[in-house]
């Protein structure tokens, strides 16, 4: 199951039960391409440049700021946002206990696992069968990595998960976007299309089997490319050049060239030398 993300405790009420956070999700790895540049396959690059000098900044000079308000910035530094860091307790604080079919799907984000220690199992399973038996989630604020979070607490088999939550602020409400009218009647539906559609959703239905489905698209891309790589479609990209030192006999021949390239006026000591 990999490392633990940290470990905390559950609390509600007075009852605190120690556990462990695992990530409950394993991403399958994205199918990444590399720019290049077609005429001879180099590899493009990125620079961090000032837009008023042209020069490349490097990461020591660079700064993060908010734009407040049309070309004015607010700068933040580190000290800045150590400031204003939610203290870190590590704990999953449930405030409130809710239906489970009361949250919209949209408001779940991402799975977590909660992990008992062995001084939390009896709490662990009793929260857990008491969840499962009023079919209730918890609610909690958390942290994780560096920001609060909104979360549900709810039982999964013999597990509590843990699925951070999106804040209401950040669900985009569906304002003006046309939907069908709720009234079948007015987008013209009788009832004996309702009665074939729902005949043919029982007769489709079946059980929830994740394991079925699969990134057909990433499947078929990476097969794709191991079939080109192996009819020989490959390459590797040119090394760049490195900057050769000027040799010995070309020297003043270079210096001669820069020395005439800038035309410097002859001084008074320079003519009276002549």
């Amino acid at each position: 199951m990999g490392r633990p993300i940290w470990k905390g405790s559950i609390a509600f009420g007075l009852v605190n039960i120690p556990v462990s956070l695992y990530s409950g999700e394993e991403r399958k790895e994205e199918i990444h391409f590399n720019l290049l540049d077609k005429r001879d396959q180099a590899h493009i690059k990125y620079k961090r440049v000032n837009e008023v000098t042209g020069k490349e900044v490097t990461w020591g000079n660079i700064v993060k700021g908010y734009e407040i308000e049309k070309d004015e910035f607010v700068l933040l530094e580190p000290k800045d946002f150590e400031a204003l860091a939610v203290e870190n307790n590590k704990a999953v604080e449930i405030s409130d206990f809710v239906p489970e079919d009361a949250i919209a799907p949209l408001y779940f984000d991402k799975p977590y696992y909660l992990v008992p220690a062995k001084a939390g199992l009896k709490g662990y399973a009793l929260l857990r069968d008491t969840l499962k038996k009023l079919k209730h989630v918890g609610i909690a604020k958390m942290v994780i990595r560096s920001g609060q979070s909104l979360a549900c607490v709810r039982p999964y088999e013999d597990t509590l998960q843990l699925i951070v939550m999106r804040f209401h602020s950040e669900i985009r409400e569906p304002e003006n976007v046309e939907f069908p009218s709720a009234d079948l009647k007015k987008v013209k539906i009788s009832d004996k299309e309702l009665d074939i559609a729902v005949q043919l959703v029982e007769a489709m239905a079946s059980k929830w089997k994740p394991e079925q489905y699969h990134d057909d698209y990433h499947d078929a891309v990476m097969a794709y490319l191991k079939k080109k790589h192996k009819e020989g479609d490959n390459f590797k990209p040119p090394e760049p050049e490195a900057e050769k030192p000027s040799k010995a006999a070309d020297l003043m021949e270079l210096l001669q060239k820069s020395l005439s390239g800038r035309r410097i006026a002859p001084t008074a000591k320079t003519k009276a030398k002549r």
